[in-house]
């Protein structure tokens, strides 16, 4: 045998052998990716909560669900997602991580939920915005469990409506996140039982942005914003103690009549700020102020 066609025995079986560890070592992937989620699932008691049709799974440890059917305990509603892809997940006595991409949500009606929600509210039925695209978008969330800390973010892409994107970070939150989780059902018969243990918790930033796809725009056409509005927004802003209120109000008033496309509003503190200033929040004017100032609130375009 020549040396050539030795070499390319030996490249072919290299590529064959390599196939092989391929393929065999997703199966095997996809084989522990599907008994780690049916175990967090029966964990949390949410094994009939959560089915997929198919579960497919990389030497990358990413995995991919098709056709996911999740149902919500306390309502029985269900939602339906066409393709659902993990990036990451972990689930250790240190930290949990989530990173997930999600494509084609629909409700009990083959709809998108935003569409369903828009049909649903009178101020909105008249936007003839009842045939939508799926719902697609992104969740990632970590969670230090020792610190207490969580990152949470989610970004929701709704076509031709609106897109929308929230971020929350904040610390200490271990007690918080025990009470909600060990003891759920005592505390939906006493709320309250919430406030002491959100007492601990801080915030570091919270953002939520808006990005118009032809909701706003609509809207804005069919003067749905009263010619008052920044008036009337300054007004309230005033007394709610908020320095900034022309600002704030401009940058609302631009995004509702369409002027600009996107809207972001953000509370961001130059030191995690204790969630317990707001429980115990009276209603001066004074206080408002400086709570609002030690928060850094802004708005913007």
């Amino acid at each position: 045998m020549t040396l050539a066609k030795k070499t390319l025995v030996g490249v072919m079986a290299v590529a064959v052998i390599g196939a092989g560890v391929w393929f065999g070592g997703n199966y095997f992937a996809t084989q522990k990716a599907e008994e780690k989620a049916r175990a967090y699932l029966a964990k949390h008691k949410l094994e009939n909560s959560v089915m997929w049709e198919k579960l497919s799974a990389r030497l990358d440890n990413t995995a991919t669900l098709n056709k996911v059917e999740i149902t919500v305990p306390e309502t029985g509603k269900k939602l339906f997602i066409q393709q659902l892809d993990v990036k990451n997940f972990e689930d250790s006595d240190k930290e949990f991580k989530l990173d997930i991409t999600f494509n084609g949500v629909s409700d009990e009606s083959g709809k998108s939920p935003v569409a369903t929600f828009i049909a649903e509210t009178p101020d909105l039925q008249e936007l003839d915005l009842k045939e939508l695209p799926l719902l697609n978008g992104t969740l990632k969330l970590e969670h230090e469990i020792e610190k207490g800390n969580v990152d949470f973010s989610v970004m929701l892409n709704q076509e031709k409506a609106v897109d929308m994107e929230f971020a929350l970070d904040i610390k200490d939150a271990s007690g918080f996140i025990a009470l909600a989780k060990d003891k759920r059902a005592e505390l939906e018969r006493n709320p309250f039982q919430a406030f002491a243990a959100l007492s601990t918790v801080r915030l570091d930033d919270l953002s939520v942005a808006f990005y118009d796809k032809g909701l706003v725009e609509k809207s804005a056409k069919q003067n749905k914003v009263p010619d008052n509005y920044m008036q009337e927004c300054e007004n309230q802003l005033v007394m709610m103690g908020i320095e900034k209120h022309q600002e704030f109000c401009k940058s609302a008033d631009n995004f509702f009549r369409a002027e600009k496309k996107n809207l972001k509003i953000s509370l961001d503190p130059k030191e995690p700020y204790p969630l317990g200033n707001l429980i115990n929040l009276t209603q001066s004017p004074e206080q408002l102020k400086q709570v609002f100032k030690e928060l850094n609130i802004n708005v913007s375009n």
